[in-house]
């Protein structure tokens, strides 16, 4: 079954809502039509923002350091009692 566009997604119930609130509705069909629909979005609610984001780091190389140490020992004790 092949959905024609006027009946996917919904579409209609979105022309209504936009209706009813004095909005605007969109279908992005091609790349044109999504960015005139944003520009439209861009000209009623234009904000800036400043994004920050953070980088928590843990450093894990202790645990391969410590496990070569203890097998160098170990082999160490090894060798000692031969």
């Amino acid at each position: 079954m092949v959905a024609r566009p006027s009946q996917s997604a919904g579409f209609g119930g979105d022309l209504r809502v936009a209706r009813l609130t004095g909005g605007q509705s969109f279908r992005a069909s091609d790349v044109g039509t999504a960015e005139a629909a944003f520009q439209a979005i861009d000209k009623t609610n234009k904000i800036e923002f400043q994004a920050k984001s953070y980088l928590l780091t843990t450093e894990l190389f202790l645990w391969p350091v410590g496990v070569g140490l203890l097998s160098t020992l170990a082999a160490g004790m090894m060798f000692r009692r031969s």
